[in-house]
């Protein structure tokens, strides 16, 4: 906004100076004034960028330390084609940017999954790092982006996962 509002006024300087000429020395150092104000402001803008890039980190990093932790819960899918809803038992472990997840098998393929995760703002990504054999719906696997929630000792994520359906965890920490 800030940055809008210098090339404003330096639109308004350009105006009143372009239109007619300067009378005075002064009146014509004013234009170069304004583009090194300009120059300065662009400067604090992308500082003051990097600074919130860099407490951005560091909240996502406590908040990695706080979601440490072993959760019970329900893994649950609502698929869109045949508005099929499944649910199963599953456990997440959380520690030091990593995570474990087991399910059981149940009517469908083992689901679960292993890596790393990572947190930025109100989402959480899991990146598997095993092999899996073809299953029908890869995305039994955490594995990917969710957007989550965290209050007291329920944590929640879930995510559309293209036409697929919503899959959602529902956990409380053990």
């Amino acid at each position: 906004m800030k940055t809008i509002k210098i090339i404003f006024l330096l639109f308004l300087l350009t105006l009143v100076y372009g239109c007619s000429k300067p009378q005075t020395e002064h009146e014509d150092m004013a234009p170069k004034e304004a583009a090194e104000a300009l120059k300065r402001a662009n400067e604090q803008v992308e500082l003051a960028k990097k600074a919130n890039e860099e407490l951005q980190k560091a909240k996502d990093a406590v908040e990695m330390v706080r979601l440490e932790g072993s959760y019970a819960g329900t893994f649950t899918v609502m698929y869109t084609y045949g508005f099929e809803k499944k649910s199963w038992a599953t456990v997440v472990k959380l520690e030091k940017g990593n995570y474990f997840c087991s399910g059981n098998s149940g009517d469908t393929y083992p689901f679960g999954g292993s890596g790393k995760f990572s947190i930025h703002g109100n989402k959480i990504t899991f990146s598997d790092e095993n092999f899996w054999f073809a299953i029908g719906d890869w995305n039994l696997i955490l594995n990917g982006e969710y957007g989550y929630t965290f209050e007291g000792a329920k944590l929640k994520f879930a995510a559309y996962k293209g036409d697929v359906g919503y899959y959602e965890y529902d956990l409380e920490r053990e």
